[in-house]
């Protein structure tokens, strides 16, 4: 279990690693601000984020998932343009969790499931609002490529700039109970 208090990231942090469980949470009343490309880059399964609130100055990517069986919840990303994260959350392996997750403010994709390997993840009960990228095929609030067997539940997607929801080569996506506006 790991604790955080009032910190300024400014240079990448190692990537979370190795065998067994990690629970990352942050102290009440204390400030994490990013201004890095990169907060979380997770290559460890069985890593929980829970309750943090994250200012973001400047970053590619918030969170990036890259092995299974992870979760974020009680996550809350603000960012304010032009220092918008290109993705808050990036999925690239299966079984991730993003739950009780509020992203105020992003470029391209507030959410990415995306790749061969990107199965049975679930996005729940999270709003994405304030994304701002130029609308194309490859930009959404949430996007998911390739990957199946993954799941919308519960989300409020509203004022975005750019698409909803896009699903491209995604198989089995379930989708419901879901806001779009």
């Amino acid at each position: 279990f790991i604790l955080i208090f009032d910190v300024t990231v400014t240079s990448d942090l190692p990537a979370i690693t190795g065998e067994g469980s990690v629970v990352l949470s942050q102290a009440p009343g204390t400030q994490i601000t990013l201004d890095n490309d990169r907060l979380f880059r997770v290559h460890a399964d069985h890593t929980r984020f829970k309750d943090l609130q994250i200012s973001i100055e400047t970053a590619e990517t918030v969170f990036e998932l890259n092995s299974n069986d992870n979760e974020l919840d009680g996550i809350t990303l603000v960012s304010a343009q032009p220092n918008q994260p290109k993705q808050a959350i990036s999925v690239s392996a299966s079984k991730n969790v993003v739950a009780n997750t509020q992203i105020i403010g992003c470029g391209d994709q507030g959410s990415q499931i995306k790749g061969s390997n990107a199965n049975n993840n679930q996005i729940l009960d999270t709003v994405i609002t304030g994304a701002t990228a130029a609308p194309k095929v490859n930009k959404a609030a949430i996007l998911i490529e390739e990957g199946s067997g993954n799941s919308l539940v519960g989300n409020v997607v509203v004022d975005n700039s750019v698409s909803g929801i896009t699903l491209r080569k995604a198989q089995s996506t379930m989708i419901a109970h879901t806001t779009l506006a």
